[in-house]
C-alpha cells in the first residue's frame, strides 16, 4: 500500500520510467524512478525507494504516538533502525544494479520504513550512485 501511495504522487511518465519490483542481480527493487533518456536534459533525479514495514504492535506503539514522536527519535528506535538498515543494505545493493544498467551517474537512494498507516521514516543513502555500488 505504501508502495502504490508513492507510485501515485511521484509517478509521472513524461519524465520518468517508473518500475516496481525491478528484478537486479539479487532480488527485486520495490521502486525506481528513473529520468527517461529524452528527458535528461531537465534537472531531474534517478530515484531509488526501498519500502520495509513495521506494524504498530511489533513496534509497540499506538499510532498516536507514532505520529507525536519526532522523526529522528523514531529512527532510533532498535525495530526501525534496524528495518533502516536492511532496506539501506538493499538499496546499495540494487542501486549498483540500476546504475549500471541505465549507465546513471548520480541515483539518490532512500529506505523507507512504514510505521503501520501512520507514519513513514526515511533515511536518504549518502553519496552518488558510484559509492553505492561500493
Amino acid at each position: 500500500m505504501v508502495k502504490f501511495a508513492f507510485l501515485t504522487l511521484l509517478f509521472d511518465d513524461r519524465l520518468y520510467m517508473a518500475v516496481s519490483e525491478l528484478e537486479t542481480e539479487r532480488g527485486y527493487a520495490d521502486l525506481a524512478l528513473i529520468v527517461r533518456p529524452d528527458m535528461r536534459r531537465f534537472q531531474a533525479l534517478d530515484l531509488l525507494l526501498e519500502f520495509k514495514y513495521l506494524s504498530l504492535k511489533e513496534l509497540g506503539l499506538s499510532g498516536e504516538q507514532v505520529q507525536q514522536e519526532s522523526r529522528d527519535a523514531m529512527a532510533q528506535r532498535p525495530a526501525v533502525a534496524a528495518k533502516l538498515d536492511e532496506a539501506e543494505a538493499q538499496a546499495r545493493d540494487y542501486g549498483g544494479t540500476l546504475t549500471r544498467r541505465h549507465g546513471l551517474t548520480d541515483l539518490r537512494a532512500f529506505a523507507v520504513v512504514a510505521l503501520g498507516v501512520e507514519r513513514l521514516v526515511w533515511r536518504r543513502l549518502p553519496g552518488t550512485a558510484a559509492k553505492i555500488t561500493s
